[in-house]
């Protein structure tokens, strides 16, 4: 599962009630446009002057070489015409960020495991996401109950 984060800020000339119409077409277009998003929503960060938009999906779905949909970039656009975009994250399972590196010949250390771990503590199923996607962040993030913890890196 990957997760992708992005935050628009409200330019100054746009009007409060205008701004959440095209996130909503732009989570409409995002779950229409691509058979790998699972889900798509926005939501209000500061009373009308931010949006964050997530969108989770299988691995791949954030593929911006893809060809465009016209709907799609019609939303975008329109959110573009409205708001800056101020933060663009893309989130990737442990699991997935800890085989990258081995893939890639670098050991994924104890750290990664101990996320898998520590969402199997809490009741979840291990899908436990580091804030940066390859297994050196302290932070984890539980994808089954959304709460956040600290793990350390075990002593050798």
């Amino acid at each position: 599962m990957q997760l992708s984060y992005r935050r628009w800020e409200r330019r100054d000339a746009t009007d409060r009630g205008a701004f959440g119409a095209p996130a909503l077409r732009w989570c409409r277009a995002l779950r229409q446009f691509n058979p790998r998003v699972t889900d798509a929503r926005y939501c209000w960060v500061d009373g009308g002057n931010t949006t964050a938009v997530l969108v989770e999906g299988e691995p791949g779905f954030n593929d911006r070489n893809a060809e465009p949909d016209t709907e799609l970039m019609q939303a975008t656009f329109g959110m573009y015409d409205l708001a800056r975009r101020i933060q663009d994250e893309l989130w990737t399972d442990a699991r997935v960020g800890a085989r990258a590196c081995e893939i890639a010949g670098r050991p994924s250390g104890v750290l990664v495991r101990e996320a898998a771990d520590l969402c199997h503590a809490c009741g979840g199923s291990g899908q436990g996401t580091t804030t940066d996607g390859g297994g050196s962040s302290e932070n984890v993030v539980c994808s089954v109950r959304g709460g956040t913890g600290r793990i350390r890196p075990a002593r050798r």
